[in-house]
């Protein structure tokens, strides 16, 4: 009786592999992904800085992309950056003006959905003509109430936050065990029946 069902069972085998292999090479399955592809690293640029880039995600999206000053090849904090909701699975391009940026090395800064992807692209030279005095500090006029800078609170992300992006590898692992195992009785009841 097992040998009759698995006879009818086996050849549907490839069929069901074939659909696994397509819903998990569907775009809802795909992973979000964003890349800059304009300015690259090494780049000399000046004046309005065009940044290009694309973005794949399930849904429309918040979108930041900036410039950061860089020293001793790690980014510091934003000093100029736009922001927008881009449509999901896009191109993105963006104009920053640079003209008051001294010369040096900077990176160029992408963060998209909360900060769950990012790209940046460092050693981007910008040559505007205007030279940094390094970390000499002029005496500002004006009001002496500054207020500190407010800390935010950092949430830490939860432990199934990555989940999604395996849940189509496990899906098709499964399914391929599945079909050994089919293929396994199969064999083993010819060779108990023989």
């Amino acid at each position: 009786m097992l040998s009759t069902r698995l006879r009818r069972i086996l050849p549907a085998v490839p069929f069901v592999a074939l659909t696994i292999a397509l819903a998990a090479a569907a775009p809802s399955f795909a992973a979000d992904s964003m890349r800059i592809l304009s300015p690259l690293s090494g780049e000399v640029v000046s004046g309005e800085l065009l940044i290009e880039g694309s973005i794949t995600t399930s849904e429309p999206t918040d979108l930041t992309v900036g410039l950061a000053e860089q020293r001793l090849g790690e980014c510091g904090p934003l000093v100029i950056e736009r922001s927008t909701t881009v449509a999901a699975s896009t191109e993105f391009s963006f104009s920053v003006p640079t003209q008051r940026f001294s010369d040096g090395v900077y990176c160029v800064v992408a963060i998209a959905a909360d900060g769950a992807l990012s790209h940046v692209v460092g050693d981007v030279t910008l040559v505007n003509g205007i030279d940094d005095f390094g970390d000499l500090q002029l005496p500002t006029l004006g009001d002496d109430s500054a207020q500190p800078p407010v800390e935010e609170e950092v949430e830490a992300a939860g432990p199934f936050d990555g989940v999604a992006a395996l849940a189509p590898v496990v899906f098709a692992a499964t399914a391929a065990l599945g079909m050994l195992v089919l293929v396994f009785l199969y064999v083993a009841r010819r060779r108990l029946t023989e």
